[in-house]
Formats: C-alpha cells, structure tokens, sequence
C-alpha cells in the first residue's frame, strides 16, 4: 500500500514538471513596411532621420510564453546604418559619419522580452519589453513599451519608442561651422513595425 501511494506522488510530480514546462510558441514576420525613426535636435532646430523601410526579408520575432506568463523572444532585426536618410544631405553624411557606419555598417535591435503576448483581437494594447540596441559595436538595454493594433490584411503594428543618448555608445554628438551648430546628446528613437503571425 504504501509503494503504491509513493508510485502515485511520482506520477503527480512528473506531471507537474512536464506543466510547468508547457509553453506556448507565435512567430511573426517582420514585414517591410516596418520603419525606424530617430528624432533629434540641434541648438538650431529639430531633425528627423528615417529609415523608411525594413529590407530584409523572413526576419521573425520567435514569442514563447511559459506556464509562468513570462514571454521570451528571441529575434535579431538588421539595420543598414546608410539606409539612415535625414532628407539632408550634410546631416545625413554627418549621422553616418558620427554612428560609425563604415566600421559598423549595421544597427542591431533584440527584442528580448514581452509582458505578453502581441495580439491580432485588441486595439491600442500595450505591451511593454526588454530591447537591447547594439550601435557602433556597444549594446545597450531599454525598456519599451509598445503599443499594438491590428492593421490590414491581417497584420500587426506594434509602435514604440525610447529615448537614448549618443553617449549611450560612446559617440560623441556632430557639430559643425567650429562648434557654432551643435546636435544634442539626446535623441528618440521611435520604432514602428508591421507583423504577420506565420
């Protein structure tokens, strides 16, 4: 009797790990339509550098949510840093002069975690993550809120931005005309990106 009640409490534990690793898997497609912004100022006035489009093809955002909630994500978006267009030609030459481009062609964005998982039924939900940005080869890690809606044909927008500093990644803010017009350390970056559950 009492080798059968310790048989059914090895049952009961080997069912309980085998829930407790239950997990939940969604991949998304980054699609190209997706942008990348950077918002920054000068002691002159404001500029906007954009990437307009997202050109790498079949990228995804690998979601996993456990039996504990928590969603992990692993993903590696790609960004040409010369893809940055200021709608300027100096200043566009002068970003990717300051960001390193020739030596660090590529802006790397993780998106590590979700507080849940992105959905196609709710309207302006956030969800908010941890985001690491590797820029001129030095990684750093934001929180981000993002907020998703569900768009046309069935994708999904996810929009969030985070403010960071030049310094950041150890790069030191253009000036120009002998210091007379000086770009500030602080810049927004605002990232919009079109999904497709696959």
């Amino acid at each position: 009797m009492m080798i059968f009640f310790f048989q059914i409490l090895a049952c009961i534990s080997c069912f309980e790990v085998v829930s407790s690793n239950h997990a939940h898997v969604e991949t998304w497609e980054v699609l190209n339509y997706s942008t990348i912004e950077v918002v920054g100022q000068t002691n002159i006035n404001n500029f906007t550098c954009r990437i307009p489009s997202y050109e790498r093809e079949k990228d995804v955002l690998y979601c996993e949510k456990r039996s504990d909630g928590k969603v992990t994500v692993k993903s590696t978006l790609t960004i040409p840093v010369t893809n940055f267009d200021c709608y300027h030609r100096i200043m566009t030459r002068d970003l990717q002069k300051t960001l390193k481009a020739e030596t660090f062609p590529n802006l790397f964005i993780y998106i590590k975690h979700f507080s849940e998982l992105p959905s196609l039924h709710q309207r302006f939900k956030t969800i908010s993550s941890t985001t690491d940005i590797q820029l001129a080869g030095v990684n750093r890690t934001f929180k981000i809120d993002f907020v998703t809606s569900p768009a046309q044909n069935g994708y999904l927008e996810i929009k969030g931005e985070t403010n960071m500093h030049f310094t950041d990644f150890n790069l030191i803010p253009p000036s120009k005309l002998g210091g007379t017009i000086k770009v500030k350390n602080e810049l927004k970056v605002k990232v919009r990106l079109l999904l497709k559950k696959v």
